[in-house]
């Protein structure tokens, strides 16, 4: 009776661990799917996305694809990005979550400019695979070699939350992301604010339709909009906090309208001016009207946004016009 017990265990570990295998070939085979039908779906978008020989690894408790020679391309620009390897992993004991790690280096190519180098300590992300999908991403000690000098980050963390079911009323897609300590001090045009960025925070939504192939202009035709909750931004004397809504014009140019509550408005537009980024004409009429603003308790100042035409106004002057938007 005791050998039949043990021959009858025997059998069942055998079997658990032939399931066991089967299951991690089958996951294996899916992520390289999901990869590839990757691959087509940013095609269609107008992106070209390359990589080399995918190899397997991680069993018995994960399955792991290792994708090296990773390169995203914007086919109508030229734009790209491109690291050393990307892991994607999915855990046994976390099947419904994939974590994804970029190996460096890693390079931005821009078109008619010299690429730029990039290294970072930690540079990865988590992405739950059940509706609504999250993702938290996080980047530690990125340092770039810009063609004007080195730019460092101390740290970058995301949250992303997409929920298809989302009515048109409500932010399909939600973004909180929080920067520390970035370093500019070899920008020459703006380092007069100072030398590091000490902090910006983002929460935005996206709100109308995302199903894969979805154009801007059906997106703007739908009613999509992009709700900037809150900015804020701490430089130097600058602290600033952004709120905004904007939309799509009929030329698919960016338009919207939103406040700005910020303490050290004079200093910087100051630093502007001297860089050539502003006119000096808007810059003197703004702190004109800053005279005649009242400030709140803690010394900051809000003035009126808008975006029209690409024209970037505060307290109805136009002050930058920015660059325009072409899409895929």
């Amino acid at each position: 009776m005791q050998r039949r017990r043990s021959s009858w265990l025997l059998a069942a570990i055998v079997l658990l661990a032939v399931l066991h295998s089967v299951t991690w070939l089958v996951v294996t085979l899916q992520m390289d799917a999901a990869l590839e039908n990757h691959v087509v779906l940013w095609r269609n978008q107008g992106w070209q996305l390359d990589h080399g020989a995918v190899s397997h690894s991680g069993w018995p408790l994960a399955a792991r694809l290792e994708v090296p020679a990773v390169r995203l391309t914007e086919v109508s620009s030229g734009n790209a990005w491109q690291s050393a390897n990307a892991t994607l992993e999915i855990q046994a004991l976390h099947p419904m979550r994939l974590d994804v790690t970029l190996s460096g280096p890693h390079v931005l190519a821009r078109a008619g400019s010299q690429p730029v180098p990039i290294t970072t300590e930690a540079f990865g992300g988590t992405f739950g695979l059940m509706q609504p999908q999250t993702g938290d991403i996080e980047v530690r000690g990125l340092v770039a070699q810009t063609p004007t000098g080195q730019l460092t980050l101390a740290a970058l963390n995301v949250h992303l939350l997409r929920d298809l079911a989302a009515g048109p009323a409500v932010d399909a897609v939600t973004v909180q992301a929080v920067a520390l300590d970035l370093d500019i001090a070899s920008q020459v045009a703006v380092r007069g604010l100072g030398a590091t960025i000490g902090r910006i925070t983002l929460a935005a939504g996206l709100s109308g339709p995302l199903p894969h192939g979805s154009t801007p202009a059906a997106w703007r035709d739908a009613g999509g909009r992009l709700a900037l909750h809150q900015l804020n931004v701490a430089w130097g004397k600058l602290d600033a906090q952004t709120s905004a809504i904007i939309a799509l014009d009929g030329k698919l140019q960016p338009e919207g309208t939103g406040t700005i509550a910020a303490a050290g408005i004079p200093e910087t537009l100051d630093v502007l001016v001297g860089a050539g980024m502003i006119p000096p004409g808007p810059a003197r009429s703004i702190k004109a009207v800053l005279l005649f603003t009242a400030r709140s308790p803690d010394g900051r100042l809000t003035l009126p946004l808008a975006l029209k035409d690409r024209m970037l106004s505060i307290a109805r002057f136009p002050l930058v016009q920015i660059p325009e938007l072409h899409w895929p």
